[in-house]
């Protein structure tokens, strides 16, 4: 088990996920052992658990919070051959080490991980309301944080397929065939494509701008031309058919009000079973198709980066699979030196 000289763990300088509520000075918590701390007894585990809930109740923390910190010492007492009666300071720094090995051995890295995040900030909190004198997991870290799994990505034969599927003879299919070349030519995301309004388009330069993306950031990303033509389709045979001379929003339904982020959701999914296409097929499926698209064909890391309003171009590897044998290909005809 990793432990850091300082007798930090990396969670308590402020760059990670909160993994538990914190306890305020004068809080519940702190409160309800004023008396214990000034007796020197000896507080139970159990005792401080309950105390720990009953703080958080009384702060407004839900019932899911709370549930998952009874689990939490559930895990806790199993792995520890500690009962609710033994006593915090039990709890020695081997023992505590001895916990952090069980839960990385009986677990798997998710769940592993969750429970440690949340372990150390359990007996964090109770440090900081005086019930520890020395924090027994203030050396140790939680396992390294699983990355999450890789979502699908469409082969070129699929999104044709799925570009296919709307009846663009029916006003609804039609929108829906410009809102899915949008979503596959800019790689935004569901909740900017739902947003976008007529005047985000600029056809003569071939643009989408996005606003207030992640982060509350701004962005151009290209059009293309394909994508030019079914919005103008869609602009001329459906939308002005239906939204109000004061609608600015892009997308309407047959009622001239925007429709919902959501609704954009279940009908992309709609349209990925009609065009049967096993894989889940959903906004973000899209997004990353239209990245690796791009990567895939000779964009730069870069231009894809601004393209999907990420900060880092670290983080598209988190995210793409990326077929080697094609990029290979790409690479023997775009280097210089092959």
């Amino acid at each position: 088990m990793n432990q850091r000289p300082n007798g930090r763990s990396r969670h308590e300088k402020g760059n990670s996920i909160s993994p538990v509520p914190p306890v305020e000075e004068g809080g519940g918590l702190h409160d309800a052992f004023s008396a214990a701390r000034k007796a020197g007894g000896r507080i139970p585990i159990g005792r401080a658990i309950e105390a720990y809930t009953g703080y958080l109740s009384s702060r407004g923390f839900s019932p899911h919070t709370i549930r998952m910190t009874m689990n939490l010492a559930s895990a806790f007492y199993r792995l520890s051959g500690l009962g609710p009666g033994a006593a915090l300071s039990d709890v020695t720094p081997a023992a505590a080490e001895r916990v952090m090995r069980r839960l990385r051995s009986r677990y798997g890295e998710g769940t592993a991980w969750t429970y440690s995040v949340r372990l150390l900030g359990l007996f964090r909190a109770f440090a900081a309301a005086g019930l520890l004198l020395e924090n027994p997991f203030g050396r140790l870290d939680p396992p390294p944080r699983p990355r999450a799994p890789v979502g699908p990505t469409l082969t070129a034969e699929e999104i044709l397929r799925l570009l296919k599927a709307p009846r663009v003879d029916l006003p609804s299919g039609l929108r829906n065939r410009a809102i899915l070349e949008v979503f596959y030519s800019t790689a935004i995301r569901l909740s900017e494509c739902a947003h976008l309004e007529t005047g985000d388009l600029d056809f003569s330069k071939g643009t989408l701008m996005v606003r207030n993306g992640k982060g509350g950031k701004d962005r151009v990303v290209p059009l293309g031309e394909e994508a030019i033509r079914w919005v103008k389709r869609y602009l001329k045979r459906v939308r002005s058919r239906y939204a109000r001379s004061d609608e600015r929003a892009l997308w309407v339904g047959q009622e001239g009000r925007p429709i919902a982020p959501g609704w954009i959701q279940v009908t992309i999914r709609r349209l990925g079973r009609r065009a049967r296409i096993a894989k889940p097929v959903t906004p973000h499926t899209l997004r990353r198709t239209c990245a690796t698209h791009l990567l895939e064909g000779g964009a730069s890391a870069w231009a894809v980066k601004e393209i999907l309003g990420h900060a880092d171009a670290k983080t598209l590897s988190r995210y793409l699979r990326l077929d080697l044998r094609r990029l290979k290909e790409t690479h023997e005809k775009k280097h210089p030196r092959p």
